[in-house]
């Protein structure tokens, strides 16, 4: 995993990984009833609570990051710390009591 986190290619990687990972999650814990979209509670973290709109924003944020022309780090960059990168860090702090080595 570490050899994979090292390349940005593997961090984005990496990332969508763990994104796909607590959605998937989310949407297993939700309260019982039929037709719930949203898990009742929210995962959250330190960093506060894992919102399904941030989530969002943030897996729309990386494909548009994977989408930009490969020699267009600025453009790349732009859309990571404006759209992802504080929104990672939620769902990193949320992850981290139930499995340290994924939120890393």
């Amino acid at each position: 995993m570490m050899a994979l986190m090292r390349s940005p290619l593997g961090r984005v990687t990496a990332s969508v990984v763990l994104i796909v990972a607590l959605a998937a999650w989310a949407s297993c814990s939700g309260n019982g009833t039929t037709g719930s979209s949203v898990p009742s509670p929210l995962p959250s973290g330190s960093l506060g609570v894992v919102e399904p709109s941030a989530v969002r924003t943030a897996v729309e944020g990386i494909c548009e990051m994977a989408a930009k022309d490969a020699a267009d780090r600025t453009a790349a960059n732009s859309v990571f710390y404006d759209r992802v990168h504080e929104e990672l860090h939620v769902i990193a702090a949320a992850v981290q009591p139930r499995n340290t080595d994924v939120a890393a």
